[in-house]
């Protein structure tokens, strides 16, 4: 069951927004979709020098539904897509993904299986676990479109919905495969301007992509580190379900991450 749960949905490929919103009126402030993005990222990084933040090294405890007990959890994340994942079991065994972008990654589960991702199949919502200002500014940058999609409900917050879709460069995607598949919504709080909750449609790493679901990741218990805000309480579900939630413990803003960290 752990190995199902992460080998399908830990890489995945956003081929479409996903329309599950209810119909709410837009919020009342007047301001455009690509102004909430670049707020969010203020928001993330209030001084100048954090909006550099976009690496960073998280460790903290991962609860898998329908599984007992808490594991150990380590994320490395480096530059645009270099992700290094792995849970620690009581039982002493380790699930990892590792992705490096522009080429392919690994899904090694804790029987020793190994599989591996297509660099096509790593199109996502490019916020894999944290959003980060730097992110989120090359977000707006590459994007070819950023819409407004009315408002939501996110935990009692109402949030602005931004309907997101990325021009990846020709060197990064030479097929225009991942630029075809990234498009995401952020649910953006009006008032914080803190990101709550990402949603696209997920595909599992299968050539056929015959597994898919809806996936959201929700954020919230947002912390100030080294002057930046960063969410210690993240949650995903698929379908509706929930998978999974990690309880951060420890995060490094910008750690002098190399190669060998995502060695496959």
């Amino acid at each position: 069951m752990k190995s199902l749960i992460f080998a399908v949905f830990l890489a995945v490929s956003t081929v479409s927004a996903a329309q599950t919103s209810a119909s709410l009126p837009s919020p009342v402030q007047d301001i455009s979709a690509r102004s909430v993005l670049e707020q969010a990222g203020h928001a993330l990084a209030p001084l100048p020098a954090g909006i550099k933040f976009r690496n960073y090294a998280l460790t903290g405890t991962i609860q898998l539904e329908g599984t007992p007990g808490q594991h150990s959890v380590k994320i490395l994340s480096r530059s645009d897509g270099d992700l290094r994942f792995e849970i620690e079991f009581s039982d002493g065994t380790t699930h990892s993904v590792v992705i490096r972008a522009g080429h392919s990654g690994r899904i090694k589960g804790e029987s020793g299986r190994e599989m591996r991702i297509n660099n096509n199949a790593l199109a996502g919502t490019e916020i894999a676990f944290l959003p980060t200002p730097a992110g989120l500014a090359e977000l707006a940058a590459d994007a070819r479109a950023i819409d407004a999609g009315g408002a939501e409900i996110v935990a009692g917050r109402t949030v602005h919905r931004i309907l997101l879709t990325r021009q990846y460069p020709k060197e990064k995607d030479p097929l225009g495969i991942r630029t075809e598949r990234s498009k995401t919504e952020l649910l953006v709080d009006t008032e914080t301007f803190f990101i709550l909750r990402v949603r696209h449609l997920a595909y599992g790493p299968d050539a056929n992509a015959h597994k898919n679901a809806v996936r959201e990741l929700e954020f919230s218990d947002y912390r100030e580190v080294s002057g930046c805000w960063v969410p210690f309480q993240m949650l995903e579900t698929l379908d509706g379900q929930r998978t999974w939630t990690i309880s951060v413990s420890s995060i490094e803003l910008n750690p002098n991450l190399t190669d060998l960290d995502f060695k496959f």
